[in-house]
């Protein structure tokens, strides 16, 4: 559950139908609350610092459990899941930007599972509507 406000209401619900008072009672044994904050760049974490992360903000990309704004020259950022990757996944095919030389994994055209450019594709879903031209595709 995820909470966003300074405060915490808990109801306590009896789970027995006896409605006399002298019968029905109430205690707590032990009762503890803790709230964990994840650092700005984490989405989600398991502690408050910046290298506790297990999913990102936007904008961010989790390298190993850490977020960062760029990955690692020798990663691909995978934007579709803010993530930094060695290899682009199915689906996606590499791309490097000419002008500031990041790499990225971009997404296949709709119906490709294999593919290495745009409008390149390699292998289509046993699923997918679009019949290839076949001679267009092996060129």
């Amino acid at each position: 559950m995820i909470h966003n406000t300074s405060s915490l209401i808990l109801n306590f619900t009896s789970l027995t139908s006896v409605t006399d008072p002298s019968i029905q009672w109430w205690g707590i044994k032990e009762l503890i609350i803790s709230a964990k904050l994840c650092h700005s760049y984490c989405s989600t974490c398991y502690g408050p610092n910046n290298s506790n992360c297990l999913s990102c903000a936007s904008s961010y990309y989790l390298q190993g459990n850490v977020c960062l704004q760029t990955c690692d020259n020798s990663l691909y950022t995978l934007p579709a899941k803010n993530l930094c990757v060695c290899v682009c996944p199915e689906g996606y095919y590499s791309f490097i930007n000419s002008t500031n030389q990041e790499k990225s994994c971009l997404k296949c055209q709709s119906g490709c599972v294999l593919c290495s450019g745009p409008d390149i594709c390699q292998a289509w879903s046993d699923t997918s509507a679009y019949v290839p031209n076949l001679w267009k595709d092996k060129i």
